[in-house]
């Protein structure tokens, strides 16, 4: 049972859900409670896939109508094993051609794709931690009938993601006429969350960037060593939300793109009328208006996102400061081995430079038996050494403790100025 669970939870889960534009106007253009079906297994999502709607007016499924499938997997490596359900969806002009090729090469962003005159817009977010989306959304056009076309989005998304989030209570827009209503509202929804999820990321990251200031004071090399490996994480936070920031403005650019592209192939259809008032046929302003809003709140973020990565590279920069100021004061410490074999010559030296100076013979092996084979006079030679010895070491300890404590006190200012880079030019 142990092994079977895993393979359970990874499953892909399947769910459909499907309205019109006149249910959604009845409700008073909201999905107040989206009717979602769960779908038992692949087989069937293909099933509903190849399933033509009828149009039926007494359920007011008449035209603009709206099929969606969502895919729902625990891993986006499991995205492109969802390839038979994917080449249905091509043989019933789910989405466009070059949808399957965008999903196995696992390219990312979006694009407007027209192919034989109907629209396709292809969405999948960058490849990180965050939470992941694919999406294809087409307008099916029925031949023989004024442009009161079918919309069908094929969606894959990731266990952080919930459908009934998207579609609840999501305020669809009223003001399509003339045009023919469409389903635009769900990659503006996704826009929206993407925005918001940058913005709530960048505020995260900002606060661990600036907590790092108060770090930088410790003197502990560890910790300093620490810090440097954070900011490293950091810098790779940053270049994610750069990556999510950058796809969530393509996103942005491309329905501006579709909005456009839906309202001069529709005015097509109704140019004579659009002719006869005299007005130009526009998209929906209600629309426009929330991907225009989101534009704006991205450009406010790019202004922390292009303030961090200087403020980064300054840590490190003091970081590397005091790293070198440090490990030079400890390899100067390391030393002391030297300077201990320097005290031994120094214990000796006297000793030697009396044996030299004065040329004495303390000891006479010549002496015959029963004479004293050591002067008498070798105590003044010891007296004279310890004096010497002592003198020399007290003279080195004084020398080497004024030096200790200069080089010390040097040592903390340099760090200070890590510390405080701007401190000289101020003073």
């Amino acid at each position: 049972m142990g092994t079977d669970e895993p393979a359970q939870r990874n499953n892909p889960t399947y769910r459909s859900f499907e309205t019109s534009a006149a249910i959604i106007k009845r409700a008073g253009w909201k999905i107040r409670h989206p009717m979602i079906e769960n779908i038992p297994d692949e087989a069937s999502a293909q099933a509903f896939i190849k399933t033509l709607l009828r149009r039926d007016k007494r359920q007011n499924q008449e035209e603009s109508r709206f099929r969606l499938l969502c895919i729902k997997v625990d891993d986006r490596s499991q995205i492109p094993k969802q390839q038979p359900t994917v080449d249905t969806a091509a043989e019933a002009r789910w989405i466009n051609s070059e949808f399957g090729s965008f999903i196995q090469k696992g390219t990312v962003g979006s694009a407007v794709l027209t192919e034989t005159g109907d629209i396709s817009l292809i969405v999948q977010t960058p490849d990180d931690d965050l939470p992941f989306l694919t999406l294809s959304m087409r307008e099916i056009h029925t031949e023989g009938r004024q442009r009161r076309s079918d919309w069908v989005c094929l969606f894959f998304i990731g266990p952080d993601i919930d459908l009934e989030s998207l579609l609840h209570e999501t305020v669809f827009p009223s003001d399509y006429s003339p045009l023919s209503p469409d389903f635009m509202f769900l990659p503006v929804r996704i826009l929206k969350n993407e925005v918001e999820q940058v913005g709530r990321e960048l505020k995260e990251l900002k606060k661990l960037v600036l907590k790092g200031d108060d770090r930088l004071l410790s003197k502990d090399l560890a910790s300093l060593d620490c810090v440097k490996n954070e900011l490293f994480e950091l810098g790779k936070t940053h270049l994610k939300l750069r990556d999510r920031w950058l796809f969530a403005k393509g996103l942005a650019e491309n329905l501006v793109k579709c909005f456009s592209e839906i309202a001069r192939l529709q005015e097509k259809d109704i140019g004579s009328n659009s002719s006869s008032s005299g007005s130009k046929a526009t998209y929906s302003k209600i629309l426009m208006q929330r991907v225009e809003t989101q534009m704006a709140m991205s450009d406010i973020l790019q202004l922390d996102l292009d303030a961090i990565p200087p403020k980064i590279k300054q840590q490190h920069k003091t970081i590397d400061t005091k790293l070198s100021i440090m490990i030079a004061e400890d390899t100067r410490r390391d030393s002391s081995s030297m300077k201990t074999i320097a005290v031994l010559t120094l214990v000796f030296l006297p000793a030697t430079a009396m044996a030299s100076i004065f040329s004495m013979s303390m000891l006479d092996w010549q002496a015959k038996d029963g004479d004293t084979v050591v002067s008498s006079k070798i105590w003044i030679y010891a007296v004279v050494a310890v004096v010497l010895t002592c003198v020399v070491l007290v003279v080195w300890i004084l020398w080497f403790k004024w030096t200790q404590k200069k080089y010390d006190k040097k040592m903390w200012n340099d760090i200070e100025t890590a510390d405080n880079p701007n401190s000289k030019e101020t003073t």
